[in-house]
């Protein structure tokens, strides 16, 4: 009997041991999988399941991210509810799990945090559509096609402090893209967070109303004479 209770705590440790050497051997095909249909299993603890933008609510518009001073220019989503604002933007390489689409993190921004909303109504040069229209349809196809019409939106907001902050909602596999420059200035109270997006203008307008009715503030638009700087301008949208 004292052998038999020897051989088993001696199997059960060696199986103990042979468990986290187990779960390091899960493929990112494995890992995702099982996660996505068992997130309690403890072989996901710290692995959080990435997320592609054609998942995520709204229209997916060029943007433009800045954190912390830091600026990344890349493609995301803007979404409001009844509580607060959601940016869900795209980082790191493409996943095979996700097909070959990029993983995504996500900004929540309560109204309250929000100091002030930008829009801007602009005319994208649709000069590829034009051409093949030209080719398709001859000159009623070439004068026929127009500039496509898109909003650009801004939201500057306080971010929260390193005590209040939370964790990325990102895979752990999918790095974010290194900055061209970054600044090691560091961040004060008055400094402000920005999420720029450019979508269709009916998005717009309408991404415009719920956050001015969220926040109770009033969007600041530039003046009819006012040119856009083309410096501070962020990367071609594509709306769809």
């Amino acid at each position: 009997m004292r052998l038999m209770i020897i051989s088993f705590t001696s199997l059960l440790a060696a199986f103990t041991g042979l468990s986290p050497l187990y779960a390091e051997q899960l493929s990112n095909t494995e890992l995702y999988e099982l996660c996505s249909k068992s997130p309690q299993n403890s072989q996901c603890n710290g692995y959080q399941v990435p997320i592609a933008l054609d998942d995520r609510p709204g229209e997916a518009g060029a943007c433009v991210v800045t954190t912390k001073k830091i600026e990344t220019r890349t493609v995301c989503k803007l979404a409001v509810n009844n509580e607060k604002v959601i940016a869900y933007y795209e980082i790191g390489e493409d996943l095979e799990v996700l097909s070959d689409k990029k993983a995504t993190r996500e900004i929540q921004i309560p109204p309250t945090t929000i100091k002030t909303i930008r829009y801007r109504e602009d005319a994208k040069d649709n000069s590829t559509a034009r051409v093949v229209n030209a080719l398709l349809f001859g000159l009623g196809g070439l004068f026929g096609t127009r500039n496509k019409k898109v909003s650009e939106i801004a939201i500057d907001y306080t971010p929260p402090s390193q005590s209040e902050s939370t964790p990325a909602t990102s895979a752990p596999k999918a790095d974010a893209p290194t900055p061209s420059s970054v600044t090691t200035e560091p961040q004060t109270a008055t400094d402000t967070d920005t999420v720029s997006v450019v979508v269709r203008r009916k998005t717009g307008e309408e991404l415009r109303l719920q956050l001015e009715k969220l926040t109770g503030l009033k969007a600041e638009t530039p003046h009819a004479d006012q040119q856009p700087n083309a410096e501070t301008k962020p990367p071609e949208a594509h709306p769809n």
